[in-house]
């Protein structure tokens, strides 16, 4: 009994068992990532001279010799996006075992049905490269019928694009350079799509970076940053000339990152350069050399409220102060910097405290 039972058993097993070994389904995709062009995943009839991507193997039984469908779905995430989109989905009319080249799809292996997302194509396609994270999931069908194999014979790839800023990147300054405050240029790669009006346009965002630990990219959005929209394609610009620096002072670092915005549906794109830091150059005028002479006395006033380390480099006149800020952060002109040492040196006694703050 227990022989005949085990019999049995097999008997229904065996077809399973025998129909996963003979179908099977294996994209292979064609690398480097950063050559792919965004042509190789439009899948549609009629379609032809696409670039080869990737190719997909497919295997069925041989004996009988047997035909399949292949669904393909592709979907998209967006870089800093937590969430995935359908981008298309196609299914093939009836074919044989053998290797299939992404372009073969719609031309040697005609398709039953296709869909095309256009607005999560178009955003990719405004974006000029791929760029984020691509899903390409490939599953065999039965000649007809709406279900699919089973069990399901699948296969999928997972294309990764890094950098969403491939076709953006700053030229110079290069990182750690040191420049004079007023002589600033920041040039850049171009991106094709910009046109220079209100849908398409570069724009600069810089910002002082005051702690060695934060990270470029978190200096870009926190603190007060400012940006500075350009007009026309012009891939370069003169960061005095835009406005910044109004309240920086030398031997401060500055991070700087240009952007991209194209206009599209659901508020468009906007492409982001690597983050870039560089040092302004500390230069000695009179007016420095007078600030400190005039100040250092002053606060010799205060040594008990001073750090040892920082009064003794008072003490041998071997610090160097460049500029005052207001209580607003901005750079004070010299004459009301004159002013005001005027009144401090007649006025000492309104000099309540000196505060410490490690940048």
């Amino acid at each position: 009994m227990r022989m005949r039972l085990r019999s049995v058993l097999l008997a229904i097993l065996f077809p399973v068992l025998v129909y996963a070994q003979n179908y099977d389904i294996k994209i292979i995709v064609f690398e480097p990532l950063p050559a792919l062009d965004f042509a190789g995943f439009i899948v549609t009839n009629g379609l032809q001279g696409t670039p080869n991507v990737f190719q997909i193997i497919v295997n069925t039984p041989t004996t009988p010799e047997t035909k399949v469908r292949l669904q393909g779905k592709f979907y998209w995430k967006d870089v800093d996006k937590s969430t995935e989109e359908q981008m298309l989905e196609f299914m093939t009319r009836p074919l044989a075992a053998g290797t299939i080249m992404n372009s073969d799809l719609g031309v040697k292996i005609r398709l039953e049905s296709h869909n095309e997302v256009d607005e999560v194509l178009n955003r990719n396609l405004a974006k000029g490269k791929p760029v984020g994270t691509y899903r390409l999931i490939m599953t065999l069908f039965p000649e007809t019928g709406d279900i699919p194999l089973s069990p399901i014979v699948s296969d999928t790839k997972i294309l990764k694009f890094e950098n969403p800023t491939q076709t953006l990147s700053i030229l110079t300054p290069t990182q750690g350079m040191t420049l004079d405050e007023g002589d600033i240029n920041v040039s850049w790669t171009g991106v094709n799509a910009i046109k220079g009006d209100l849908n398409s346009y570069y724009y600069i965002r810089a910002n002082q970076r005051t702690n060695s630990n934060q990270s470029l990219e978190s200096v870009m959005e926190s603190g007060n940053y400012k940006d500075v929209t350009l007009t026309g394609t012009s891939t370069s610009a003169n960061l005095k000339s835009l406005g910044f620096g109004s309240n920086w002072l030398p031997g401060q670092e500055i991070v700087v990152q240009v952007c991209a915005k194209i206009g599209g549906i659901g508020g468009g794109e906007t492409f982001k350069s690597q983050p870039v830091s560089f040092r302004l150059q500390q230069t000695i005028n009179p007016a420095t050399v007078l600030l400190t002479n005039t100040l250092n006395p002053m606060l010799q006033q205060f040594s008990s409220s001073i750090p040892q380390a920082i009064f003794n480099q008072f003490l041998q006149s071997s610090i160097t102060i460049y500029g005052i800020t207001d209580e607003n952060g901005n750079v004070m002109s010299q004459a009301d910097i004159q002013r005001l040492l005027n009144y401090l040196q007649s006025h000492p006694s309104d000099i309540v405290r000196i505060l410490f703050k490690n940048n």
